[in-house]
């Protein structure tokens, strides 16, 4: 749902049947607002991505690995399931008619399993992305640089990292992989990237 849209479409035309409504399944019918497969995934990646989703990821921990998967502040989170679904409900081994365990079993391959507890405390939240910083583009090191600062603004800049001296090169400045914007409308900064993976501020 977050990396592949492939398996949305049905590109190998395979028969998949009918419904009883007489329409024919196919491809996955995809929501007024996702147009394509391809924009579905995106969609759903930028979602998972977001600052939203990073300031809230510590609830999601609590209700499926933490303090809220069993117990009275799952049942205050209405994260209850079936009892079979959870680790350590019922022991198999010691059922001794074959016959219930295999119903025990039938049970828990069509419920599904409650992964395991893993923090009986509640998960601290995440800290907040910085505010005042803004990627306009951002690449590894190695990457090609997409454009060139004048030589005459690289000096004038502050250089930190291994290679804090500018070294003069052949093109027209200095070589730049990624860009950021940072701080407030007062003190404005340009944080620069270069192939040599030397952080560059300028004003």
């Amino acid at each position: 749902f977050f990396y592949q849209p492939d398996f949305l479409v049905n590109s190998g035309r395979f028969n998949l049947g009918v419904r009883q409504d007489s329409k024919v399944v196919d491809d996955v019918v995809l929501p007024p607002w996702a147009p394509t497969a391809h924009t579905f995934i995106t969609l759903h990646r930028r979602a998972l991505e977001s600052e939203h989703v990073s300031a809230h990821l510590h609830q999601w921990i609590d209700l499926i690995f933490g303090s809220k998967q069993r117990g009275p502040a799952a049942q205050a989170a209405a994260n209850v399931f079936f009892y079979l679904t959870y680790e350590g409900a019922v022991d198999l081994e010691a059922v001794v008619d074959e016959s219930e365990r295999e119903a025990l079993r039938t049970q828990v391959a069509c419920f599904g399993q409650t992964p395991p507890q893993l923090f009986s405390t509640p998960h601290p939240a995440r800290r907040a992305a910085l505010p005042w910083l803004r990627p306009l583009h951002w690449g590894p090191p190695s990457s090609r640089s997409f454009m060139r600062v004048p030589l005459q603004l690289a000096y004038s800049g502050h250089t930190f990292g291994k290679n804090a001296a500018i070294p003069p090169e052949s093109g027209s400045g200095l070589a730049v992989t990624a860009l950021c914007v940072g701080g407030d409308q007062e003190a404005r900064r340009v944080v620069a990237l270069d192939a040599r993976s030397s952080v560059h501020v300028f004003r």
